[in-house]
């Protein structure tokens, strides 16, 4: 199975001009990787940013329910580090 995360560094954060934006995507990207392998281990996983509003993932390699499924789980698991990993890096 191959998952693939698209985020936001802009949109991730926000409006708070005191965080680097590059570094702290690449430590959000860092602790999405690690949460995500612990649920998949067995997955392939590529993360990276993009423009837009949104986080997006898109599974291949599995069934449609399974990807489904997995996608949903991969959603519910960026916002979890969002919200509750330390991500953030000070300019």
């Amino acid at each position: 199975m191959r998952i693939a995360i698209r985020f936001s560094a802009r949109a991730l954060c926000g409006g708070n001009h005191g965080i680097d934006v590059a570094r702290s995507a690449d430590r959000y990207a860092s602790l999405l990787r690690e949460a995500v392998q612990r649920d998949f281990p067995e997955a392939e996983i590529e993360i990276a940013a993009q423009e837009g509003p949104s986080v997006e993932a898109i599974v291949t390699g599995a069934g449609d329910v399974e990807a489904r499924g997995t996608e949903r789980a991969v959603l519910d698991l960026a916002w979890v580090v969002k919200q509750c990993a330390p991500w953030s890096v000070p300019a």
